[in-house]
């Protein structure tokens, strides 16, 4: 841990809040229902973007596409505090109103909600404000930097009634919807413990994106840094953010959400109640936050989940769910049980071709029952 110079006060922070940053809690959803369908409202919802770089702009094209497709979204106003993403968002968006300043962009006539593409630091701010002008709002993960700020969202939710949707696009996966349905048809028993993770090396991996010329006079750096402590401008900074503490939280925040937050609607979302962990700078990156990292999750339902992982090493972590009459693994968009041997009339049930995959968005091109290896 030397190297990382991990605090333990924000390693906590960044453990728990990823933890919990994929449940399901009052007013707060992922982003998928347990019917698969979402009901068509009354007028255009009108949105707003809060944060145009490439996340940003990946959505923002999503939405646009339906704006045209089905003319049930508007896209109505644009924020950003550097003049590359501006023009790039407004390219795809040209009829939006831009603004630089994200809080006269809540002031905006008719908005309905906003979606926040912006580093971490600012995600708790920004969401308290937009829910204090009676605005839903679309969180990209991880839901904030730390225990104190999800709380505070938590409460900003609570008082204003509106909607919080959590970002990631595993939760809306028709695949995880049906590993979930099958889990609760209790094929494999009562779930003990599940591991799932996220692996790369290369360099552009380790969030090492181009950074633009003359980045430093099209960007309002003041504004930028927001909440974060001062400094002077730095471009590896402001287009690597990931790898800074002061901004975002590495590997923990961001890619292991992927892996925790399908994970946990498969089995059964819920609050963990011990969380712990360790790892650190295991190869010699130039970044603060950890390429090699393990986390262990306890749930109330006596499960565990553990995440791992490393940006140093490409090979690949086998999403397995172990339950107490067979094994569940996820094998590219295959499905495989593995039977506990005790349990000999187990295999039948698959045998029976019970369940039809055929009709699913992402095709499960097969179910099988393997005996134990």
């Amino acid at each position: 841990m030397s190297k990382s110079k991990i605090s333990r006060r924000r390693f906590i922070q960044a453990g728990v809040v990823t933890a919990a940053s994929g449940l399901t809690i009052p007013g707060i959803t992922e982003a998928a229902s347990e019917s698969g369908g979402v009901s068509k409202p009354e007028k255009a919802v009108n949105f707003g973007l809060i944060g145009c770089g490439g996340k940003g702009r990946q959505h923002l094209g999503w939405i646009v596409e339906r704006e045209k497709t089905r003319q049930d979204v508007n896209v109505v106003a644009l924020c950003d505090v550097y003049e590359g993403n501006k023009r790039r968002a407004q390219e795809i968006a040209p009829n939006a109103k831009m603004y630089h300043y994200y809080k006269d962009l809540l002031e905006h006539k008719d908005l309905d909600c906003v979606l926040i593409a912006t580093p971490d630091h600012w995600h708790a701010q920004m969401a308290i404000d937009a829910l204090e002008k009676n605005l839903d709002v679309f969180l990209e993960k991880p839901m904030t930097q730390t225990i104190e700020e999800a709380k505070a969202v938590l409460h900003a939710q609570e008082k204003s009634g509106k909607i919080v949707q959590l970002g990631g696009t595993g939760p809306s996966s028709d695949y995880v919807w049906k590993v979930r349905e099958l889990i609760k048809d209790g094929l494999i028993g009562r779930v003990v413990w599940s591991m799932a993770g996220q692996s790369r090396n290369t360099i552009e991996g380790e969030w090492n994106y181009g950074m633009p010329e003359n980045s430093e006079k099209e960007t309002d750096w003041d504004l930028w840094l927001g909440p974060a402590p001062k400094q002077p401008y730095d471009p590896d900074r402001q287009f690597r953010w990931r790898k800074y503490w002061d901004y975002g939280s590495g590997l923990i925040g961001d890619l292991y959400y992927h892996s925790l937050c399908p994970m946990v609607l498969m089995i059964g979302a819920e609050l963990p109640i011990r969380v712990t962990g360790s790892g650190g700078m295991f190869y010699d990156w130039k970044r603060e936050t950890p390429d090699t990292f393990t986390i262990v999750a306890e749930y109330p339902r006596m499960q565990q989940i553990i995440l791992t992982g490393s940006m140093a090493n490409g090979y690949p972590v086998q999403r397995t769910i172990r339950g107490h009459k067979g094994t569940l693994q996820l094998e590219g968009k295959n499905i495989a049980i593995y039977p506990e041997e005790i349990f000999d009339d187990y295999k039948t049930t698959f045998q029976d071709n019970k369940y039809d995959v055929e009709k699913f968005f992402i095709p499960v091109s097969v179910i099988t029952a393997f005996p134990r290896p």
